[in-house]
């Protein structure tokens, strides 16, 4: 059986780490063994019986190290930092058979214009045996748009639609009017959406909202709850292993990242059958319409959605069923399965 190693550069639990644990769960026919630093991660891998190598962290130095002990059939490097990593190391992983496959998660947006580390990708693409993005806008939107395509394959995120469901009934909590859910970094927009939030109580002025997730902003974020007299309506959770149930018991999901590579939290939202207020940036595009939520970057749009659908019930529930349905349409297992097949070989 050909041992696939799947290396990340934190451990964390967020969009990449959600897929790896989905190839790893979903893709059978391998030996796959998760390869990131301690964290997030280790109790998530723990549930599924997913094999966790665990490094200090992700270095040449590291990579090569643990490439030189396992000799894996294949090096599957999760973003950027991984796959630079592995770059360097892809000629000894060459000379025993192995093969080194760079997988994008994100349209990353050092990768749009000329610097030191958008070159040195580019100049690393001839290392990959493959490259894998999420969406067709991880291509368009580099600087290399042209060389990237004739590389890379596009193979959509999925999500483990029996398992979430089941996750999601593990336990109850109170009903929550918006979910919220991501990391607590710039990209995700979340000091734009608390201003918006702002201006829906005035309108609605015992919404609640849920928002999941750590990360750098989470101090930032909290003086600006602070600030807008949101305490009463945000609820900060922080990290939650399983946060399933808080969208279970969510009325509508939002999420106005600036840069986003596919979006899988928002296709887990609308597989709960939630309506989804979002922009319309990388992957989202193709995941959020005007018959399932909003995608828009019109802030006084974004108000009107959200409070139309916390408004209307018969509204709200219509968009719900249709957001449903369009999301089991793009949640294609076994499509998503044979590409990945097709890609591993063997």
């Amino acid at each position: 059986m050909q041992k696939v190693f799947h290396f990340l550069n934190t451990g964390n639990y967020s969009g990449a780490e959600n897929v790896v644990v989905n190839i790893a769960s979903l893709v059978p026919g391998y030996h796959h063994v998760y390869v990131s630093p301690d964290g997030e991660i280790n109790e998530v891998l723990t549930e599924h019986g997913i094999e966790h190598l665990t490094i200090d962290s992700l270095s040449v130095r590291s990579l090569r190290a643990v490439v030189k002990r396992y000799h894996p059939d294949i090096v599957h490097a999760h973003d950027f930092t991984a796959s630079l990593a592995a770059a360097v190391s892809a000629p000894y992983i060459h000379r025993y058979g192995g093969r080194v496959i760079s997988h994008l998660h994100n349209n990353d947006p050092r990768l749009r214009q000329l610097s030191p580390l958008s070159v040195l990708y580019w100049l690393s693409l001839p290392a990959y045996d493959q490259v894998v993005v999420v969406s067709q806008a991880v291509i368009d939107e580099t600087w290399f748009h042209r060389t990237l395509a004739r590389r890379a394959k596009v193979v959509g995120n999925v999500v483990n639609t029996p398992w979430i469901l089941a996750q999601s009934q593990r336990f109850t909590v109170p009903l929550i009017d918006v979910v919220v859910i991501g990391r607590l970094v710039p990209q995700k927009g979340l000091d734009r959406l608390l201003n918006l939030l702002a201006q829906v109580r005035e309108e609605l002025p015992d919404i609640q909202v849920a928002l999941i997730g750590q990360g750098p902003l989470a101090a930032s974020l909290d003086q600006q709850i602070k600030n807008l007299d949101l305490g009463h309506n945000v609820k900060r959770l922080g990290y939650q292993a399983n946060p399933y149930p808080y969208l279970r018991a969510a009325k509508i999901g939002a999420l106005l990242s600036r840069y986003e590579g596919f979006g899988i939290a928002v296709l887990e939202m609308e597989l709960l059958g939630l309506p989804v207020v979002t922009t319309p940036v990388g992957g989202l595009k193709n995941l959020v319409n005007d018959q399932v939520g909003v995608a828009s970057e019109d802030d006084a749009a974004i108000v009107t959605e959200l409070i139309a659908l916390l408004s209307d019930d018969d509204y709200r529930a219509r968009k719900g069923r249709a957001a449903a349905a369009h999301a089991n349409v793009v949640n294609d297992l076994d499509a998503f399965v044979a590409r990945f097949q097709a890609i591993y070989g063997g």
